[in-house]
């Protein structure tokens, strides 16, 4: 594994139980989730010359026990050209449980939004955290950009 890619993926720091191989959703069982259940957000990173969005929406079961999360799409946007198209994409989330997943090392940065449809589910308390990791391409050292956001479960 890269050094690139070893930094993609310390988003679990409690050590928390992974569930990213067992408890994940297809794009066709996304779809067929009634909209009317989910709030979706789009999530920014922000470092010098680069912005990365995320796409994402959220629903809980189980009267806040379980959180689901899918992401939908990406966006990353050089504000001055100085990089090629192989970013980096980490997209996590937690609770009680942990799902992760890190991107190839291809991900397009030309300021359009391209499909990025992933995500699962895990036990939660009522709470739970998104959270992002951009490595954005630049000749020379790449910057890193990280961000989250965490959601309650609400009647």
């Amino acid at each position: 594994m890269s050094d690139k890619r070893k930094k993609l993926t310390t988003s679990n720091p409690d050590g928390l139980e992974d569930v990213s191989a067992t408890q994940s959703i297809s794009e066709e069982e996304f779809k067929s989730i009634d909209s009317a259940q989910t709030v979706t957000k789009t999530l920014r990173v922000s470092v010098g010359n680069f912005i990365g969005d995320l796409t994402f929406s959220y629903w809980w079961k189980h009267g806040g026990g379980l959180f689901y999360c899918y992401s939908s799409q990406y966006r990353i946007t050089q504000l001055v050209n100085q990089g090629g198209n192989k970013a980096n994409l980490h997209f996590s989330f937690d609770s009680r449980q942990w799902w992760g997943n890190d991107s190839p090392d291809a991900m397009w940065q030309d300021g359009e939004w391209h499909s990025y449809p992933r995500g699962g589910w895990i036990a939660a308390n009522g709470r739970a955290r998104v959270f992002i990791r951009y490595i954005f391409d630049k000749g020379g050292s790449d910057p890193v950009g990280s961000n989250e956001i965490w959601v309650d479960f609400s009647i």
